[in-house]
C-alpha cells in the first residue's frame, strides 16, 4: 500500500481506520472490534505515529491506556483544560508516558449541519498543511460522517442542539 501523502508504502497495510478494521475481523478479534468503535472517532492511521499525544487525546483514548482509570483521566483532562486556558505547560499524564509522542501537523476536522426539517448533512476531513502558499493544505480524507445521536435530554426539547462540530 502507498501513503498517498508522501507516495510512501505503508509498514501496516493501513491507510485508514476502515483497513485497520478490516484487519481486526479478518483476524477474528472480536474483542478488539469493541474497543475499535469505542475509540474509532478519535484516533487516525494519517499522522504515521505510533503513540498518541496527550496534549489533544480525546478521554476514550485516554481510558483506553493501561493504569488509566476515570478518575485518573477527568482529573488530568481538568487540569489540561486550565493549563492550557492559563498558557501553561500541560503537565504529564503517567499512563500515557510509555505511548506519548510530540504533536503532529495533521488536523481532523468534522462539521455536522441539520437543517429545520431534520435533513442532516456530516463531512469529516483530514487535513495536513505542506509548504505550497497556492494550496497550504493536503486532504488526507474527505468522507461523509455519521450522524451524531442527539442526547437524551434533547428529546422533546424545543431548542434546537449545537449542530456544529470541528476537532
Amino acid at each position: 500500500m502507498v501513503d498517498p501523502a508522501a507516495g510512501l508504502p505503508t509498514e501496516s497495510g493501513v491507510d485508514t481506520l476502515a483497513d485497520f478494521y478490516r484487519h481486526l475481523a479478518a483476524a477474528e478479534l472480536a474483542g478488539y472490534c469493541d474497543l475499535y468503535a469505542r475509540i474509532a472517532g478519535s484516533v487516525t492511521v494519517f499522522s504515521r505515529q505510533a503513540g498518541i499525544n496527550p496534549l489533544t487525546a480525546s478521554r476514550d483514548v485516554l481510558l483506553a491506556l493501561p493504569a488509566a482509570t476515570p478518575e485518573t483521566v477527568d482529573t488530568f483532562l481538568q487540569t489540561r483544560q486550565d493549563a492550557l486556558a492559563a498558557r501553561l505547560p500541560v503537565p504529564l499524564f503517567p499512563p500515557a508516558q510509555a505511548f506519548g509522542v510530540g504533536a503532529v501537523a495533521v488536523y481532523r476536522i468534522r462539521a455536522e449541519a441539520t437543517l429545520p426539517d431534520g435533513v442532516t448533512f456530516v463531512r469529516e476531513a483530514v487535513l495536513r498543511p505542506v509548504a505550497d502558499a497556492r494550496r497550504p493544505l493536503i486532504a488526507l480524507a474527505w468522507q461523509d460522517g455519521n450522524r451524531t445521536a442527539i442526547p437524551p435530554t434533547m428529546t422533546g426539547a424545543t431548542a434546537s442542539p449545537d449542530t456544529t462540530n470541528a476537532r
